[in-house]
């Protein structure tokens, strides 16, 4: 056997042998890839929609395709809430942050505008739980009482 011929047999014998190693080395089973490691998501509803209201409730929900599920939800005033269902009481307009982490890692935010809570103005007064408007005109700073 000439030489070219012994190398040419060696360099098959370890490309054959060497070559379901360099398969599994360079190979991603899909699952170790960070792109595709389910990303958590977060959905919210509104109790109401009705403006000028005093407060309102959220339910947020977070939700992951990946069976270990969620970890936990954090709340616009950075607590931590270790359940996948909240719900959150708002009592002012504004927008709302809440991030959710799954228990793979993966985190995601997500923002809830609210704009339906009633304002104070001189049109519209401040009145204290147990306190109702009788008469009156703001508009002429008239005001009649019982």
């Amino acid at each position: 056997m000439s030489n070219k011929a012994f190398a040419a047999s060696i360099v098959i014998i370890l490309v054959v042998s060497m070559g379901p190693i360099l398969l599994v080395l360079f190979w991603d089973e899909g699952g170790n890839n960070e792109s595709s490691v389910p990303i958590p998501t977060l959905s919210f509803t509104l109790n109401t929609e009705e403006p000028n209201q005093e407060e309102v409730t959220a339910t947020v929900v977070a939700r992951t395709t990946d069976s270990q599920g969620i970890l936990s939800i954090t709340l616009p005033d950075n607590s931590i809430q270790y359940q996948d269902v909240i719900e959150y009481k708002i009592t002012e307009n504004g927008s709302y942050q809440f991030e959710v982490e799954a228990k793979n890692g993966q985190k995601d935010v997500a923002q809830l505008e609210v704009m339906n809570i009633r304002e104070n103005s001189p049109t519209n007064p401040y009145l204290p739980k147990g306190f109702s408007y009788l008469e009156g005109e703001v508009a002429n700073r008239i005001c009649h009482s019982r």
